[in-house]
């Protein structure tokens, strides 16, 4: 039975090639015919047979063989290992085809400046030599447009890489930054577009609608009052909330109450909604919002009609004047000196439901204040001691049953 080394002697002698070639010069010689996936893919083919070559030996061989559009961005990076170099030599190879085959620019002339004049030379004086050409380097031309998304995405003017500090360009290029003159319609062709144009436009956008995340948990802040509300009979707690821009309501409530939003399908907007506070009668426009907790959502909309406010954030009070007279409302949960039934109906006042009203009223003991022990119960449950006893104090742990 040979070595190992011997048999792959013998295997070689049998079934090898009868001249024995250089592995390492048939890498050095492989030829790039099509793609770089191709050129890796014949490349591991024959350095799997070449022995005794290290990881950096196996890079710089196959570097040396791409075309050089390539192989100076990759040498750039000085790859550590074959798998990162060919990662870099696939990246590269795709940018290089993306900006060949990059668009025109778009139909925009640039700002015209005039030459500089060159100096006039001394009487006397030779005149002096044309300058040379300048070197014929890449000459792109980006719009204001362009630059400011590129300068939003973070990628480079020029090389489509990430714009980070310290980031140099492979390639010397020239960037026309220049103002843009959309070029001009003759005055005529516009005169006559003109009824056309103001017929185009759309009308202006909106106020954005703004609710206040806290509003939509269903958590009071310190700058937002509850006050029980009425639309179309129906009892509500809303919440005056100045970090919301409108008025909300509930889709459902919105449903149940049959008013008609417009709009569209995404934004539910009911105007002219009658809303009744504490005997004062209002005109509002709702928003149709999914809220988590309260019912309606008097917003900064809402609170501009009142005019001057006097908000007492401590006192959960609000007052203004309207009609000549002065209105003071009062929020749910106000620190006032009310009973414990009564802070419960406030809590509540809300739904309309009063059969519980009744029933709260009937059992209002319930919610008072506990005075002393509880009462004593046909069924008292005791602990069973020796007489005499004193208190077991002891660490507590499990006890058996018996």
């Amino acid at each position: 039975m040979p070595s190992w080394e011997r048999f792959k002697d013998l295997c070689r002698l049998r079934f090898g090639p009868p001249i024995r070639g250089s592995r390492l010069a048939e890498l050095g010689r492989l030829p790039f015919t099509s793609t770089v996936q191709d050129f890796a893919d014949r490349f591991q083919a024959v350095a799997c047979h070449a022995q005794n070559r290290s990881a950096r030996q196996r890079t710089e061989l196959f570097v040396g063989g791409l075309p050089d559009h390539i192989r100076v961005d990759v040498e750039l990076r000085d790859p550590q290992d074959l798998q990162t170099a060919m990662y870099y030599a696939r990246a590269f190879e795709r940018r290089a085809t993306a900006m060949q085959q990059t668009p025109p620019p778009r139909a925009a002339r640039p700002l015209q400046r005039p030459a500089p004049l060159p100096a006039r030379p001394p009487s006397g004086a030779p005149a002096a030599p044309n300058p040379a050409p300048a070197a014929n380097r890449p000459f792109r031309r980006l719009t204001p447009a362009e630059q400011l998304e590129r300068r939003r995405q973070g990628l480079c003017f020029n090389c489509d890489e990430p714009y980070v500090p310290g980031h140099v360009c492979q390639r010397l290029f020239y960037l026309e930054s220049g103002d843009y003159i959309v070029e001009d319609e003759p005055a005529a062709d516009t005169a006559a577009a003109a009824p056309e144009v103001e017929a185009a436009q759309e009308p202006e956008p909106a106020n954005a609608f703004v609710v206040s995340l806290h509003a939509l948990a269903g958590i009071r802040m310190d700058n937002t009052m509850l006050l029980p509300v009425v639309i179309q009979g129906e009892r509500l707690l809303a919440l005056l909330d100045t970090g919301s821009t409108h008025n909300f309501l509930q889709g459902d409530i919105m449903r149940r109450l049959g008013l008609q939003p417009a709009g569209g399908e995404h934004l539910r907007v009911t105007r002219d909604v009658p809303i009744s506070i504490e005997g004062e009668a209002f005109s509002i426009t709702c928003v149709g919002l999914n809220l988590g907790c309260f019912d309606c959502i008097l917003g900064v909309d809402y609170l501009r009609t009142l005019g001057a406010i006097l908000w007492d954030f401590e006192a959960m009070t609000m007052a203004f004047w309207r009609d000549g007279r002065r209105v003071c409302w009062q929020g749910v949960g106000a620190p006032t000196p009310v009973a414990p039934q009564q802070r419960a109906l406030a809590a509540i006042a809300n739904a309309q439901q009063p059969m519980l009203d009744r029933l709260l009223q009937q059992h209002g003991a319930i919610f008072e204040e506990p005075q002393g022990l509880p009462p004593e119960r046909p069924y008292d449950h005791r602990i069973h001691l020796l007489p005499g006893t004193a208190p077991v104090a002891v660490r507590p742990y499990r006890y058996p049953q018996l």
